[in-house]
């Protein structure tokens, strides 16, 4: 046995291969293509036809993340207390429209990819000198990477640490915002795109509160209270390890 459970047939093999550098950044290159054609889709002048495509393109990714999924269950035993895990609950309620759509008339037009937001915020731990080196020499070869390598030497721990900030202030921006339209897009027509939801989200987690539009849904008002309250403590965190 291992950690308290009982490994599966194959389970050691396909958790070292999830947690390969190179599987984390091919996960976080596949959350980011889903990220943009959520947007595309959510955008003003998109045809029918191009909403369709995009469409499919996300029931595919997230077929994949399903996959994942699956399989971080299975290496895990599929032990029902490793669903508890709050990055498997995120992982599940970023796949679950998906799940209950072919079931579940209600949940036909709403999309959660975006959870997926949550566990790209492990690879920032690469966001370190060496750990960068250790990408790169997996992702080119060491040869390839050389040059690369030589130019690292010129970039401080800071510039990373500003990366690792931008990321999750972002994370945390696309997460209230697409939350924030998939809550209010229906019944207010203030949030006709998703870029409104966006515009709205910054001004609202910046505390400047303008007020030429605001939430008309109980879901939105939630959305936007957590967000702030949360943004509250998080980013004067973050900032504070830039300075």
């Amino acid at each position: 046995e291992e950690e308290g459970f009982t490994p599966l047939p194959y389970g050691a093999e396909i958790d070292r291969f999830q947690h390969a550098p190179l599987s984390e950044v091919s996960s976080a290159l596949l959350v980011g293509l889903a990220l943009m054609i959520y947007v595309l889709a959510r955008s003003p002048g998109i045809s029918e036809g191009t909403v369709r495509v995009l469409e499919a393109s996300t029931s595919a990714i997230n077929a994949l993340f399903t996959i994942d999924y699956l399989a971080r269950w299975w290496c895990h035993g599929l032990r029902l207390n490793y669903l508890l895990n709050p990055i498997m609950i995120a992982d599940l309620l970023s796949i679950l429209p998906f799940l209950l759509r072919p079931w579940v008339s209600e949940v036909s037009e709403l999309e959660l990819t975006f959870l997926k937001l949550i566990r790209v915020q492990r690879i920032y731990r690469f966001f370190r000198p060496k750990a960068f080196k250790s990408i790169l020499r997996i992702l080119l070869g060491p040869d390839q990477a050389q040059p690369y390598e030589d130019g690292l030497q010129e970039v401080r721990p800071y510039q990373l640490q500003v990366l690792r900030t931008f990321g999750v202030v972002f994370t945390l921006l696309f997460i209230t915002a697409a939350l924030f339209y998939e809550a209010e897009q229906v019944v207010n027509p203030q949030f006709g795109d998703i870029f409104s939801s966006f515009y709205f989200s910054t001004i609202a987690l910046s505390t400047v509160g303008f007020g030429d539009i605001a939430p008309m849904t109980p879901q939105g008002r939630l959305v936007i209270t957590v967000a702030v309250i949360v943004g509250l403590c998080l980013i004067p965190s973050e900032a504070s390890l830039v300075a």
